[in-house]
């Protein structure tokens, strides 16, 4: 299960999609990132024994590779602590309602909007299309990143949002007028 955008989000307490949807101890091998709602770096794998000692075999350059500065893991969990709190609740809440309100406000500019993570692509169609919303959009002091081929196929250039519980409803607002004008 690819947990990446579900990891801190998404199931009771923010365990994920597996939680969210009870799937407990029935997915052999699930991966993650922590840079998203953890808010730190790098990625996780959480596997049974036998998934775990097939990587370690097999993802040699990895396991050889220079290992994290502490800070970083020590980052992570703390991160991962508040997350799993009456905290992290809080946070979820407020990005539930910045997710939702901000799918409203795109429907409304007549772009298609799920509010089921807080990641929003805007597909522009031709790869000038992002670049140049990305620019508008920039200048208005909005870091929107465009996504083009190869990352995506061709013809589905688009915009990658990523809403937060940090953002304000005013930051939310600008960014709709943006899109207004720049998509």
């Amino acid at each position: 299960m690819d947990e990446a955008h579900a990891t801190g989000i998404l199931g009771p307490r923010g365990a994920g999609l597996v939680a969210q949807l009870g799937l407990g101890g029935r997915v052999d091998l699930r991966i993650g990132t922590l840079s998203k709602a953890v808010g730190a770096f790098g990625a996780y794998v959480a596997a049974t024994r036998a998934c775990c000692e097939l990587l370690v075999n097999r993802a040699r350059p990895l396991i050889f590779s220079t290992a994290l500065p502490p800070a970083l893991p020590h980052a992570a969990l703390t991160a991962l602590r508040i997350l799993s709190g009456a905290e992290g609740d809080a946070l979820r809440e407020r990005l539930r309602r910045n997710v939702e309100r901000f799918a409203v406000g795109l429907r409304a500019l007549g772009l298609r909007a799920e509010a089921a993570t807080p990641i929003f692509p805007v597909v522009l169609g031709a790869p000038e299309a992002a670049l140049s919303a990305a620019a508008q959009l920039r200048k208005r002091g909005l870091l929107v990143k465009p996504i083009r081929p190869p990352t995506v196929p061709a013809g589905s250039s688009r915009l990658r949002i990523a809403v937060s519980a940090a953002h304000t409803d005013d930051h939310l607002d600008l960014l709709l007028s943006a899109l207004r004008e720049a998509a």
